[in-house]
C-alpha cells in the first residue's frame, strides 16, 4: 500500500481518533473507508453526469463524429 502523509485540522484528527477508538479501528483504518466511499460516491456522480450531458447533446456529438 503506498503512504500518504494527511494533515488534519486539530479538531479533525480528534474526531477521526474518537471515532476510530468508538469503532475499535485504527484512524487510518478509519480514513481509508471514508476516502474509498467518497472515491465511489464522486465517480458515480461524474458518470451520472457524463451520461446525462451525453444524451443531453447527443445530435450534437453525432454530427461532430461526422
Amino acid at each position: 500500500m503506498e503512504e500518504l502523509p494527511l494533515r488534519l485540522a486539530p479538531g479533525l484528527a480528534r474526531d477521526l481518533a474518537d471515532l476510530a477508538d468508538a469503532r475499535d479501528r485504527l484512524p487510518e483504518e478509519v480514513a481509508v473507508d471514508a476516502v474509498r466511499r467518497y472515491l465511489h460516491d464522486e465517480g458515480e456522480h461524474v458518470r451520472s453526469l457524463a451520461t446525462r450531458l451525453a444524451a443531453d447533446h447527443a445530435g450534437l456529438l453525432r454530427r461532430l463524429g461526422e
